[in-house]
């Protein structure tokens, strides 16, 4: 008989867009900060289990002169039991679209791994994803003043899950879903911001087997 397992789609991307060069930064900015989050594990639409993770992010957006821009990103958390990790690249093109406001399309690829313990056949068992996301999206941002500006983004994600729970046999999985994300930063130096960023993730297989996650990061962004 087949097992039931959980499917996760782990490109948290949310957490990891760094604000798009604009008039502040005119070759790139890396925001890096302590985050905490919520992650839901889902199986045929019941909870399995929540976790409240903390950790660290880092990300950054990196300007060419031709208006490509590469988004290296980070971010490690543990919390309850469980730990994270993903690491991602997105490739842009950054548009100026008004004054202030910008328009990057792009792609990334994202490499995650959870590591956690859910209930199995009236036990408490391992399970171990790993997870490669192909994902497709845009960022946007606007300049609000010299020192406020505003970013968002959405990704839209398709995963495919490798899980190991406890001593059964992997099993390989597909989930798809999208990453929101908002970003408010202060640039009280031309060149250093303090900034506060909310996102919130979901994914779910054909199954209704999944991931839900909302977080948020207070951290602070250098201009380069």
């Amino acid at each position: 008989m087949k097992m039931r397992i959980t499917a996760a789609l782990l490109a948290l991307l949310w957490l990891t867009g760094a604000h798009p060069a604009s008039g502040v930064c005119f070759h790139g900015q890396n925001d890096a900060g302590p985050i905490g989050l919520e992650v839901k594990l889902t199986e045929s639409g019941d909870t399995l289990r929540r976790q409240t993770m903390f950790g660290f992010s880092d990300s950054a957006t990196i300007l060419l002169e031709n208006g490509i821009c590469f988004k290296p990103s980070l971010l490690v958390a543990s919390g309850d039991g469980g730990s994270l990790l993903n690491t991602g690249l997105g490739v842009g093109y950054l548009i100026p679209i008004w004054k202030g406001f910008y328009l990057t399309p792009q792609v990334a690829i994202t490499y995650g791994t959870l590591d956690t313990h859910v209930p199995f056949l009236g036990e408490t068992v391992s399970e171990e994803m790993r997870s490669w996301t192909p994902s497709l999206g845009f960022d946007v941002s606007y300049m609000i003043t010299p020192c406020w500006g505003i970013s968002g983004s959405y990704l839209y994600g398709w995963s495919s899950t490798r899980t190991a729970l406890g001593p059964y046999p992997k099993d390989k999985s597909e989930s798809t879903g999208g990453n929101y994300r908002l970003q408010v930063d202060y640039y009280f130096k031309k060149w250093l911001s303090l900034n506060a960023t909310f996102a919130y993730n979901s994914s779910m297989s054909k199954e209704k087997h999944g991931l839900t996650a909302v977080g948020g990061r207070i951290g602070f962004g250098v201009c380069f």
